[in-house]
């Protein structure tokens, strides 16, 4: 099963399916009147014996989106910043469309599972980068390359390096830290008046066309003045 949500109509290639051994393509897709899916459509090809049914239960609200993401199997379908973070945030294998001017984001991604060593990842998104964007042309897979694919998403040492890379993303936005220095500069401002006074003085010299350094430099001095290093 593939659940596919989008508006426009679902678009097969029947060779690729059938070299890939599928007989029957079913769509299903959602009724507004009764709040159920339905079979909209079908299509039977030559030879094989397996069966795909592609699910289109649009529109959903984001917390079911989500939902089915974290219950999918491991590669889940990304045409965004937004449902690429969730998917690595969820610990999937994002099938990333990677458009154009989002190459820098997925050389970046590379980048970053190369530094944690995650040499099966790296693999991993090499692979899908071949055909869906990244590289030039962004010619459609070969019946290799979607098997190459398939059996690095089913290689449990790839998703063990997801689940690590989902780790330390997801802790390196954690703003625990964030909040705690913003409570301790509230305490700070109600035990002096000035530094408050101070940091909304930067605020109005920056937006009056004074550079950041300036405006830090005036807080700096502040703090300096009340004994602060």
């Amino acid at each position: 099963d593939i659940v596919c949500v989008q508006r426009d109509p679902i678009k097969i290639d029947s060779n690729q399916l059938q070299a890939l051994g599928f007989s029957r393509v079913e769509v299903y897709k959602r009724s507004p009147e009764i709040k159920d899916l339905f079979l909209h459509g079908f299509y039977i090809l030559k030879g094989g014996t397996k069966k795909l049914r592609i699910i289109n239960p649009y529109p959903l609200s984001r917390e079911d989106l989500l939902c089915l993401i974290h219950h999918s199997g491991p590669l889940v379908g990304s045409t965004g910043d937004q449902s690429l973070s969730e998917a690595i945030c969820l610990g999937k294998l994002p099938f990333y469309q990677c458009a154009t001017w989002k190459r820098d984001l997925y050389k970046a991604l590379i980048g970053y599972a190369e530094d944690l060593h995650l040499e099966k990842l790296v693999t991993y998104f090499e692979t899908v980068g071949m055909f869906s964007g990244y590289r030039d042309g962004g010619s459609p897979p070969t019946k290799e390359e979607l098997q190459q694919l398939f059996a690095l998403a089913g290689d449990p040492r790839v998703l063990e390096e997801m689940d690590i890379l989902a780790g330390r993303v997801k802790s390196s936005s954690n703003f625990d830290h964030l909040l705690e220095a913003m409570l301790a500069r509230d305490l700070l401002c109600a035990k002096h008046p000035e530094l408050r006074e101070a940091e909304e003085v930067a605020l109005q010299m920056v937006m009056s066309g004074h550079s950041i350094e300036e405006a830090t430099d005036r807080v700096e001095r502040t703090l300096q003045s009340l004994g602060f290093p």
